[in-house]
């Protein structure tokens, strides 16, 4: 149960300092990228870590100072209307940030860790709290995602629209180190009924 609380409890802060705003690349998407097919592929997964980890590569966290700080693999809901799996992106992500030199702490650490504290409900909900929580188990940072998608259609094509949102956010304050986001165009021709 506690397990649960320390979750909800990073779910409520992303969402909590997802609210503030840093600067962000927007990526508009050309006619040229656009590719004749509307789902999610393996190809947008290797593009998405791809980008993601030559952003956090040239951002700020890319200096002994960050790098020494170890992260929490957060969780990246899925607002789309497919069936996504979220954890393949996360970890191959984490995976990629260790081959540059991040350190992480795994969630079976975590686990273990909540196990053997008896931490209140209300300090999961006191962001005060976060820093505690952070030194308990050893992190700096936490990493989050997000993927959404939107359908649009002119009649005889369909266009969808992925947008994956990440974030670095500080356990100690709160606040949002770095972010960045790429969007991925799909469409497709309708088939007529028959």
């Amino acid at each position: 149960m506690t397990r649960y609380r320390f979750f909800f409890f990073l779910t409520f802060l992303f969402f909590t300092v997802s609210c503030s705003s840093p600067s962000k690349t927007v990526t508009k998407v050309q006619e040229s990228d656009i590719i004749e097919d509307d789902s999610w592929s393996p190809q947008d997964l290797q593009t998405t870590i791809r980008e993601m980890t030559a952003s956090i590569k040239n951002s700020k966290l890319n200096s002994p100072d960050f790098k020494n700080a170890p992260i929490i693999l957060g969780g990246m809901p899925n607002d789309t209307d497919e069936q996504i799996d979220t954890n393949v992106i996360m970890t191959r992500l984490q995976t990629a940030l260790s081959k540059e030199g991040f350190q992480f702490i795994s969630r079976e650490t975590i686990e273990d860790m909540l196990k053997k504290l008896t931490l209140q409900q209300s300090d999961l909900f006191d962001t005060s709290q976060s820093s505690k929580i952070g030194k308990l188990i050893g992190a700096k940072m936490i990493l989050w995602g997000r993927i959404s998608n939107m359908r649009k259609s002119n009649g005889k094509k369909e266009m969808v629209m992925y947008y994956l949102t990440f974030q670095i956010i500080s356990l100690e304050t709160g606040k949002i180190l770095w972010t960045d986001e790429v969007t991925f165009g799909r469409s497709v021709e309708k088939q007529k009924m028959r």
